[in-house]
Order: C-alpha cells, then sequence, then structure tokens
C-alpha cells in the first residue's frame, strides 16, 4: 500500500492499494484515518471466517468534500493523481483487483483496454455535476 502526500500541505491526499498487497495481510488493516467521510477496511478472510449480522444506525453525521475509490475489476486503467495545486504527484497502472482512493487533490483516469470495468465509490449525497466538480 502506498500513501501518496501533497507537496503542497503534507497531508495524505491519494492512497494506492496494489492486489497483490491484499494477499500479504494477515488480518483487517484500516486504510484511512477515522476522521475520513469514506473509509476502506482491507480484509483477507480465511474459510468460514465470519462476524455477527449487522446494520448500521442512522445518525446524523455531517459529510464535509467528497472522497472516492476505485476498483478495477477488469482491463488496465492508467491514474494521474494531483495535489492541491493541481501538479502531478503520481501515475500508477492499475491492474485487475488493485484500487486508488482519492481523500484530497485531483485525479483522472484513462482506460488503456477495451471493456475496461471499474468500481467507483464516492461520498454522497450527489447534488450534480455543477455543485461537486471543478475541472481544470
Amino acid at each position: 500500500m502506498e500513501k501518496i502526500y501533497s507537496k503542497v500541505n503534507e497531508k495524505i491526499t491519494h492512497i494506492f492499494i496494489p492486489a497483490e498487497y491484499l494477499k500479504t495481510l494477515e488480518s483487517r488493516v484500516e486504510v484511512c484515518e477515522p476522521h475520513n467521510p469514506l473509509q476502506l477496511a482491507l480484509l483477507n478472510l480465511k474459510k468460514d471466517q465470519t462476524f455477527k449480522a449487522h446494520y448500521h444506525l442512522s445518525t446524523k453525521k455531517k459529510t464535509v468534500g467528497t472522497q472516492e475509490a476505485w476498483v478495477v475489476i477488469d482491463g488496465t486503467v492508467i491514474a494521474t493523481c494531483y495535489d492541491y495545486d493541481n501538479t502531478v504527484l503520481a501515475t500508477k497502472v492499475l491492474l485487475n483487483g488493485d484500487c486508488l482512493m482519492t481523500l484530497a487533490g485531483g485525479h483522472t483516469y484513462l482506460s488503456k483496454t477495451d471493456d475496461c470495468t471499474v468500481l467507483e465509490f464516492k461520498t454522497g449525497p450527489f447534488l450534480g455535476t455543477e455543485f461537486d466538480k471543478v475541472r481544470f
């Protein structure tokens, strides 16, 4: 797992998690600090491992900002990670099972294969592009 830091303020902006990293885990690893709106945990489960059935309470959480993550299911993606000032921090090649999480800063990605399948997770609610994005 690679944490990518801002050169502007030294905060974590992006986290790259190669699929191979998951195989090295002994148990659960929390990727983000608890204050982040988007939470991610990595689990390497053994056969018959489980947890108690549950649901989550409807709490009055207030989310500030948007964070997102992508998991490549099939194909190849080249992701570019940007800092707060729109300068490039890193470029990553994402393959099957790889994940990239953006906590701050900007991003873009380019599919390098036909029929590339990516899961995108994002904090909500989504109020529309005009309220949610600044393109540069």
